[in-house]
C-alpha cells in the first residue's frame, strides 16, 4: 500500500509537472498582480487533484522516466545560481546547447546565446552568424599588412604571418636590408670581399684570387706569367699575390732591378792579397792585375808577379824581359814590335838610299842593301851612269843598258822585251804581301806605293796600327754605343732604336708586342702597353674585370647584370622593363588573354599570378582553371559518414538517412523527425533516436492492435484498488483517471473526508498570504505587495529594490509583479514546493 502511495504521489508531481510546463512554453504568461490568486491551469478531480495514475506498479519503471522527462524539458535553459532565486541556464558553457562554430565565440545572454565569427574568418551563411565560418585568406584579398615589395604574406587558419623575402630581416611588415656581409653570416670565401646590396650580395674574389667569390683559389701569377716582376728579378708566389724579388747581384724594387756593383765595398776582395774587384753584371770577379797570378799558401791567397819570359812570348827576334807585373819585349836590331811579335822593319819604307842618287833599297831580314838602279853602276858609295855608248841599241821607252852586261833591259818596275817594256804591277799579288799587313798597294808607272788602309795610321816603326774611332765623342752620336773594330768601327743602336747611320727612334708597336686587351704607346726609346677599358693588368697580360661586383655599375636593382669580355650589359629582369639602368614593374596583365579561361590576372612586383575561383585549381597544361574536385582529392570536408559528391566549382556532402547536411558545423546532423508535430499520431510522444525516431504512447495510453496509441482503462487494473483506498470511486479518464470521494466529502491527503470550509491546522498557505477552502481545495493569495505562489511569497519591494527578480519579475511603477514566461520560473517554484511538501508531510 505504501509503495502504490509513493507511485502516486510521484505521478501526482509529475502530472502537474507536465501541466505547468505545456502551459509556460506555449507562451501563456502567468500574471500576479496584486490581490490576484496564482491557480494551476490544469482541472484537477476535486475529490483526488490529479491525473495520468498509472494502472498497476508494473509500469514504475515507464511512469518515472516520463515524469523525469517531463521536469527536465521545464528546467531546461534556466539554473539556480548561489545567492539568487532563479538565474539563466548557460549554453556556452556546454557544447551540446549552442551551434557555433569552432571558429566563433559564444555569447551568453539571460534565456539566449549568439554566435560571432572570430577575428580572420567570415560567415559563410549570414542567415545564420557564426554557425559557419571560414578562414579570410588576407594574402589573396590584400588585407594584409605585409610589406608591398620586401614582405611575403603566408596565410595560417584565422590569421597570417608576415615573413621578410630573402635578402631581408624583420617582421614582414617593416623589412630591413639584411647585411650579409656581416661576419657572423657571410656567405663569401673568406679569400673574398662581399659587397652588400638591396636584398642581395656580391661576393667578389680579392685581388689574386679567382672563382665565384663563394669559393677563391690563389691564381699564380709567377705559373701564369701574369706577374709584372723585371727580367732581373724572381717571382715568387705567394698567397693572394706574388712578390718580386731581385737576382743575387741586383738590386732594386723588384719590378727593376739595377746591377749591384760590389767592387764599390773596399773589402770585396780583400781575401787575396793584391787582387783587383772587378764588376760584373749580376756578380763580379776578384782578379790579380795583368802580370799576376793568384798563389795558394797556408798563410792564404796573394797576387804574385807571373815571369812571362818563361814562356819565350817575345819570339826569335825579339829579347824579353821580365818585370814586375808584366814584361817587355825589345826587338832585336832591325826589327820592331808589333804587339805581339817582332816584325823585321822594311827600311826601304823610307829614304834611307836617297842620299845616293840613281839607287833603290832592297829589304833585307834585320837590314837593306841599296842597289845601283839599271843603267847605273857602282862607284864606292855611288851610282855612276853607264856611258851610253855602251848601250847604243836601247833607244825605247823605259827600257835600260846594264853595264855588267853591256845589254839594253826594261827598267826597273818594267818588264817585256827592250823595245817594248810595259809596267809592272806590284800590287797583283797583294796589298799585304806587297806592303806588309794592313796597307793598302798602289801601282804607279814603273812603281807603286803603300799607304795604310782606311782606319789605319802608320806609326814610327812604318807599321799600320788600327785608329780608335770610338775615341771620339760623336762618332756615333747620342743614341748609339760605339765599337771599335780593326780599320773601322760599329755604332750599334741603343734599344728602342734603329739605323745605319743616326739611330733614330724605333716604333716598337708596328710589332705589336702587347696583349691584344690593351693598346700599345710608342715612347721615345721604348713603348708601354695599356689594358683597354673594361682589362686590366700589366698589358702584357690583360684580365677582364668584373664590372658587376662593383656596386658603381650603375644597374637597376631589379636589373641582372652581365659581364662581358671588357663590359657589361644591365637587363631587367623577368617581370621589368626599362633600359637596365632603369626598370619599372611590368602590368602583365595588360595583355590580353595572359591567363587561361576561368582565371583572372592578379599583377604583382616584378610578377604577376593567375588566381582561380574558390572550386576551381590552375591547369597544369594551361594557364586556366579546371574544376577542383574535392572529392577526388580529398581538400573537402565532408565526415566520414558522408558521400562527397564533386560539382563544378564546388562539392556536396550527402548525409545518410535521417541525417542532414549542417553547413555551420561541418557535420551530419542528426534530423528531429520530432520537430513535425504530425510525425506520431495522436496520444503519443516523439522521441528523437541519432539518425532515427520512437513514437511512445502518452502515459494512460498503449499501442493497439492498429499500432494507434489508445486510452488505458486504469480502473480495470491498480487504479481501482488506489481509489478504494481512499474511500473513493475510480472514474476512468482519456489518459488518467481520477479518484472521486462521495458527494460532500474531498480527498484530504490519503482519504475522503467531510468537506469543511476554514483552512485550520492542515493551511497549506505560508507566510504573508491569505487562504480560502473550497470543495476540499486549498487556495492561497499572497497579500498586497508581495507575489509568489501563495505558499511562498516575497516581498515585491525588497525583491526589485535587491534585483533578485530583475530577469523574471517586471517590476512596473503600478504595483503589478509579472513572471516572465520566457523561462518556466514559476514552474520549478511549484515543483520545488511538491517535492517539498512530498518530503516532509
Amino acid at each position: 500500500m505504501t509503495s502504490r502511495l509513493l507511485v502516486t504521489l510521484f505521478l501526482f508531481v509529475a502530472s502537474i509537472s507536465k501541466g505547468l510546463a505545456d502551459t509556460v512554453f506555449a507562451d501563456e504568461a502567468l500574471a500576479v498582480n496584486e490581490g490576484e490568486v496564482l491557480t494551476q491551469s490544469n482541472e484537477m478531480n476535486p475529490a483526488i487533484g490529479m491525473s495520468g495514475v498509472p494502472r498497476d506498479s508494473s509500469c514504475d519503471y515507464i511512469c518515472k522516466q516520463n515524469a523525469l522527462v517531463t521536469i527536465l524539458q521545464a528546467l531546461q535553459g534556466l539554473r539556480l545560481p548561489t545567492g539568487n532565486l532563479l538565474g539563466d541556464f548557460n549554453e556556452c558553457l556546454h557544447e551540446t546547447y549552442n551551434e557555433c562554430h569552432r571558429y566563433s565565440t559564444c555569447t551568453n545572454y539571460f534565456g539566449d546565446y549568439s554566435c560571432t565569427c572570430m577575428a580572420g574568418f567570415r560567415d559563410a551563411d549570414s542567415t545564420f552568424p557564426g554557425r559557419n565560418c571560414q578562414d579570410i585568406n588576407e594574402c589573396s584579398e590584400n588585407f594584409d599588412t605585409c610589406h608591398s615589395t620586401q614582405g611575403r604574406c603566408v596565410n595560417t587558419i584565422g590569421s597570417y604571418n608576415c615573413h621578410c623575402v630573402a635578402g631581408y630581416t624583420g617582421d614582414g611588415r617593416i623589412c630591413y636590408d639584411l647585411n650579409e656581409c656581416t661576419e657572423d653570416i657571410s656567405p663569401c670565401d673568406d679569400k673574398a670581399v662581399c659587397q652588400n646590396t638591396a636584398g642581395a650580395f656580391h661576393c667578389q674574389c680579392a685581388s689574386g684570387f679567382a672563382g665565384t667569390g663563394l669559393q677563391c683559389a690563389d691564381i699564380d701569377e709567377c705559373e701564369m706569367g701574369s706577374d709584372l716582376c723585371g727580367d732581373r728579378a724572381n717571382c715568387i708566389n705567394t698567397e693572394g699575390g706574388y712578390q718580386c724579388e731581385c737576382k743575387n747581384g741586383f738590386s732594386g724594387s723588384g719590378w727593376w732591378c739595377e746591377d749591384i756593383n760590389e767592387c764599390l765595398t773596399a773589402d770585396t776582395c780583400a781575401y787575396i792579397n793584391g787582387a783587383e774587384c772587378v764588376n760584373e753584371i749580376g756578380t763580379f770577379s776578384c782578379e790579380c792585375d795583368p802580370g799576376y797570378e793568384q798563389v795558394h799558401s797556408q798563410t792564404g791567397s796573394q797576387c804574385s808577379d807571373i815571369n812571362e819570359c818563361d814562356n819565350d812570348p817575345c819570339g826569335q827576334d825579339a829579347t824579353c824581359t821580365n818585370t814586375e807585373g808584366s814584361y817587355t819585349c825589345n826587338c832585336n836590331a832591325g826589327y820592331y814590335h808589333d804587339g805581339t811579335t817582332c816584325t823585321d822593319v822594311n827600311e826601304c819604307l823610307g829614304d834611307v838610299c836617297e842620299s845616293a842618287p840613281n839607287t833603290f833599297c832592297v829589304n833585307e831580314p834585320s837590314t837593306h842593301t841599296c842597289s845601283c838602279q839599271p843603267g847605273y853602276t857602282l862607284n864606292g858609295e855611288n851610282c855612276d851612269q853607264i856611258p851610253l855608248d855602251q848601250c847604243s841599241n836601247c833607244s825605247g821607252d823605259n827600257n835600260v843598258c846594264l853595264e855588267s852586261t853591256n845589254i839594253c833591259s826594261c827598267a826597273l818596275g818594267y818588264t817585256g822585251s827592250p823595245e817594248a817594256c810595259i809596267d809592272i804591277n806590284e800590287c797583283e799579288g797583294g796589298s799585304e804581301a806587297t806592303c806588309g799587313e794592313n796597307y793598302v798597294c798602289s801601282n804607279n808607272d814603273g812603281s807603286y806605293t803603300c799607304q795604310c788602309a782606311s782606319g789605319f795610321d802608320q806609326n814610327e816603326f812604318y807599321v799600320c796600327v788600327d785608329v780608335d774611332e770610338c775615341s771620339r765623342p760623336d762618332t756615333c752620336g747620342d743614341n748609339a754605343e760605339c765599337v771599335n773594330t780593326p780599320g773601322g768601327y760599329d755604332c750599334l743602336c741603343h734599344p728602342g732604336y734603329t739605323g745605319a747611320g743616326p739611330c733614330i727612334d724605333f716604333d716598337e708597336c708596328v710589332a705589336d708586342p702587347c696583349h691584344p686587351n690593351a693598346e700599345c704607346i710608342n715612347t721615345e726609346g721604348a713603348y708601354r702597353c695599356e689594358c683597354k677599358t673594361g682589362f686590366w693588368g700589366s698589358g702584357v697580360v690583360c684580365q677582364d674585370v668584373n664590372e658587376c661586383l662593383s656596386l658603381q655599375v650603375g644597374c637597376s636593382e631589379n636589373a641582372e647584370c652581365t659581364n662581358s669580355d671588357g663590359s657589361f650589359s644591365c637587363v631587367c629582369q623577368d617581370g621589368y622593363e626599362g633600359d637596365g639602368q632603369t626598370c619599372n614593374d611590368k602590368d602583365e596583365c595588360s595583355q590580353a588573354g595572359i591567363c587561361g579561361a576561368g582565371a583572372s590576372c592578379v599583377n604583382v612586383v616584378g610578377s604577376f599570378h593567375c588566381a582561380c575561383p574558390v572550386g576551381y585549381v590552375a591547369s597544369s597544361q594551361s594557364a586556366g582553371c579546371l574544376d577542383d574536385d574535392e572529392c577526388a582529392t580529398g581538400n573537402n570536408r565532408c565526415p566520414d559518414d558522408s558521400t562527397c559528391t564533386n560539382n563544378d566549382g564546388g562539392y556536396t556532402c550527402d548525409c545518410p538517412a535521417g541525417y542532414q547536411w549542417d553547413s555551420a558545423g561541418g557535420v551530419c546532423a542528426d534530423v528531429n523527425e520530432c520537430s513535425d508535430p504530425n510525425v506520431c499520431s495522436q496520444h503519443s510522444s516523439c522521441a528523437n533516436d541519432d539518425g532515427s525516431y520512437l513514437c511512445v504512447c502518452d502515459v494512460g495510453y498503449s499501442k493497439g492492435a492498429s499500432d494507434i496509441c489508445e486510452d488505458v482503462n486504469e480502473c480495470d487494473e491498480v487504479a481501482d484498488e488506489i481509489c478504494e483506498s481512499f474511500g473513493a470511486v475510480c472514474i476512468n479518464i482519456p489518459g488518467g483517471y481520477t479518484c472521486q470521494c462521495p458527494e460532500g466529502r474531498y480527498l484530504d491527503g490519503f482519504l475522503c473526508v467531510e468537506d469543511a470550509t476554514d483552512c485550520g491546522a492542515n493551511n497549506p498557505c505560508g507566510e504573508n498570504s491569505i487562504c480560502s477552502l473550497e470543495g476540499g481545495e486549498y487556495t492561497c493569495q499572497c497579500d498586497d505587495g508581495y507575489f509568489g505562489t501563495g505558499q511562498l511569497c516575497f516581498d515585491k519591494t525588497t525583491a526589485c529594490r535587491a534585483g533578485i527578480v530583475s530577469q523574471s519579475v517586471n517590476c512596473t511603477t503600478s504595483g503589478t509583479v509579472r513572471l516572465s514566461s520566457s523561462k518556466p520560473s514559476l514552474l520549478i517554484l511549484l515543483v520545488i514546493l511538491l517535492l517539498t511538501l512530498f518530503l516532509f508531510h
